[in-house]
């Protein structure tokens, strides 16, 4: 379900990452405090990804918290899901479309596809 929150969350901001930031335990509430985000939990477009990801660099959060802090959406496991009908719709136009492209991808790769169907083009993305 993190995954699925967070891929909601990238659409719904339109930023290229996400981080999560985890439910806040009740120490953290009776001291006033959020956890931090958990940097291993970064998800995001593969155009960026491949630019600003480098788990091993020690420069890694300092990259994170500064120059990219402004392409990053914080879904916080303590915030309510939206539930606006706008959200709701857009949402559910990109899993349609995701799986009307999945179901021709699959079409194309199975064993006893024609090879005419190697050349009928996607289905248009609507948004």
């Amino acid at each position: 379900r993190r995954l699925e929150w967070q891929v909601a969350a990238l659409a719904l901001a339109q930023k290229p990452a996400c981080l999560l930031r985890p439910k806040a335990t009740e120490e953290d509430v009776q001291g006033g405090e959020r956890p931090e985000v958990e940097e291993e939990s970064l998800v995001g477009e593969i155009s960026w990804m491949r630019e600003f990801w480098h788990p091993t660099s020690p420069d890694q959060h300092d990259i994170l918290a500064t120059t990219q802090v402004g392409n990053i959406v914080t879904f916080s496991m303590d915030t309510p899901r939206p539930q606006t009908t706008a959200a709701s719709e857009r949402l559910r136009a990109i899993r349609t479309d995701m799986d009307r492209h999945f179901d021709h991808l699959a079409a194309l790769l199975a064993p006893n596809a024609t090879a005419t169907a190697a050349v009928v083009p996607p289905p248009a993305i609507t948004v």
